[in-house]
């Protein structure tokens, strides 16, 4: 008897389907059948990273909102983020770093910014996180009232200076304004130690399906120009380059280009 063949359809849901065949918890179910929706997509989209003949080859992932409580998870993600974007730039301790990042982060959610997800695997362990913006929310913050006493504090003068300049020259691009219809994608990492694994293919794929809910069509997005191996990720995922950067922000700047996804 042959190896039995995994099915590209949506998966049964017996195991949340009580006696009679009624459902356990509909609301469940219907997360559980968005899920496999999106997942089997994205296998048919990407089989060179799966075995088709087993069907436990594929992880379930969840996207849920980040809440303050979860700082400290998001800042040592973002901490890498910037380590492969910019490498150098961010100096200092690493627990310092993190800290840093930590005060930020746990302000912007306190403050009722939203947008931030976390990515979390079948044991509830976070995986990575990524970030949507829409038309409709505001592409600032308020800077926390004490953020120069802490980051002088986390990573000293030298570097506190060196990390300021590169935020400001990432900041020459200036922000995406957004039409009706469109969202604005950032802050995409998967921990390090999960990248290649196609956690970023499903963590994209998520994101995008939350996005179409609020009524976006178009996802944009931006890249380093130094980074090519985000670049190339994301040509991958069908999203296809825009916009070049400015000649002035290619010498004074961080240069990045913009790429658009019809989802």
């Amino acid at each position: 008897m042959g190896k039995p063949r995994m099915a590209l359809t949506p998966c049964p849901l017996s195991h949340v389907v009580g006696e009679g065949g009624r459902h356990r918890d509909s609301w469940r179910c219907n997360a559980i059948l968005a899920r496999r929706r999106i997942l089997c997509a994205f296998v048919l989209e990407n089989p060179s990273l799966f075995d088709k003949h087993c069907p436990m080859a594929i992880p379930m992932l969840t996207l849920r909102p980040a809440q303050a409580t979860d700082g400290l998870a998001l800042a040592a993600l973002i901490v890498q983020l910037f380590q492969s974007e910019m490498p150098g730039v961010l100096r200092g301790a690493p627990d310092a770093q993190v800290a840093l990042f930590r005060y930020m982060l746990e302000h912007e959610l306190l403050s009722g910014v939203t947008g931030r997800y976390l990515a979390l695997n079948e044991q509830e362990q976070v995986v990575g996180t990524a970030s949507l913006r829409l038309g409709t929310d505001s592409a600032t913050v308020p800077l926390p009232r004490h953020l120069l006493a802490v980051l002088r504090r986390s990573l000293g003068l030298g570097d506190s200076l060196r990390f300021a300049v590169a935020l400001l020259r990432g900041s020459l691009s200036g922000e995406t304004p957004l039409r009706h219809g469109e969202g604005y994608i950032y802050s995409v990492v998967v921990n390090g130690a999960l990248r290649g694994q196609g956690v970023g293919g499903m963590m994209m794929a998520q994101l995008e399906a939350t996005a179409r809910e609020a009524g976006v069509h178009e996802a944009l997005l931006r890249v380093l120009l130094t980074n090519r191996r985000a670049h190339n990720f994301y040509l991958r995922q069908g999203y296809q380059v825009i916009a070049q950067p400015a000649a002035w922000v290619r010498w004074f700047g961080a240069p990045s280009v913009l790429l658009r996804k019809q989802i």
